[in-house]
């Protein structure tokens, strides 16, 4: 798995590895240690200081991070658990598969402001929302015009949750960006109620 990592690190600008530094806290240990070897190849010295307190954190973070599993598990198996710790510093987000769920379940839409409420700048938090909606939209126009199938649906909804959580994560979050579980009370309750109105509304419009 390291020796992936090193690979990857390779390729990035010094900017870049910089900012796996700076922002020390959302990122796993193993990324860490992997932009700071390749930082010190490329001549970037520390002080002893420095050197210490990123050896502390990455030390801290090994011991609330998930088992080391071997490189041929990882790459049969979904990465989305592996970023998933309990560090009380690292960042809140709604994860992957919560966001997969909604999305299958409920709405691409629905999806996309869920991962909208994990990033931090607003231009991308928007571009993520146009794309649920755009989607959405564009689809139930296909339902209404050519009919509809839950299976059809089922694999629709399934393509736009894979864009949600493997290119904008990927892109605005980050593949190798840490996090812990946000609750889902929220947006479960929310759902429930958009599901009432739904249920509510065809019901009055059959005159039940």
């Amino acid at each position: 798995m390291f020796g992936l990592k090193k690979t990857f690190m390779t390729n990035k600008t010094d900017e870049e590895l910089e900012n796996y530094l700076v922002n020390i806290w959302s990122y796993s240990s193993r990324t860490i240690s992997a932009a700071l070897n390749e930082l010190q190849n490329r001549g970037r010295s520390f002080t002893e200081e420095e050197l210490a307190e990123i050896h502390d954190i990455i030390r801290a973070k090994k011991e609330t991070e998930p088992k080391e599993r071997k490189e041929e598990d990882i790459m049969f198996t979904s990465q989305w658990p592996r970023n998933l710790v309990t560090d009380p510093d690292a960042p809140a987000y709604y994860s992957p598969r919560v966001i997969w769920g909604f999305s299958i379940f409920l709405s691409v839409l629905f999806g996309a402001v869920l991962l909208s409420l994990n990033i931090v700048t607003k231009k991308a938090k928007w571009i993520v929302i146009g794309f649920g909606f755009l989607y959405t939209t564009a689809f139930a126009y296909i339902f209404n015009s050519y009919g509809r199938t839950m299976f059809i649906s089922f694999i629709i909804n399934a393509i736009g949750a894979s864009i949600l959580t493997n290119f904008f994560w990927n892109k605005y979050i980050g593949r190798e960006t840490i996090y812990r579980a946000r609750s889902i009370k929220t947006p479960v309750i929310f759902a429930l109620i958009i599901l009432g109105i739904f249920i509510l509304s065809d019901r009055l419009s059959r005159g039940y």
